[in-house]
């Protein structure tokens, strides 16, 4: 099932633990972003739950997600004027890297 979309932290989810929706709840899936993340956390599973070896697998396939969307479509971003808002999103769900991308 989808995500809730308000920032609440569910670890029982397989890759996308946290979306916060700051600017909007849309994706873009042929974005830099959605690629970046893919490349470090990415993890084969044909059915969605079983996870098995691939070729693509990411750098660290065994990570899990937490999003922050400042993404206001185009080339456009729109970063909240605290930045304890934007990188807590992460921390609040055990995040140990953060990627701004």
């Amino acid at each position: 099932g989808d995500i809730r979309k308000n920032g609440s932290v569910d670890t029982s989810r397989r890759k996308v633990i946290q979306y916060d929706d700051f600017v909007d709840d849309r994706d873009d899936p042929s974005g830099h972003g959605t690629h970046v993340v893919g490349s470090i956390v990415g993890h084969r599973a044909i059915d969605g739950r079983t996870e098995s070896n691939g070729m693509a697998d990411g750098v660290a396939k065994d990570a899990k997600v937490a999003f922050f969307d400042c993404g206001a479509g185009g080339d456009g971003l729109s970063i909240p004027a605290d930045k304890g808002r934007y990188l807590g999103v992460g921390t609040s769900a055990g995040a140990r890297i953060h990627s701004s991308s």
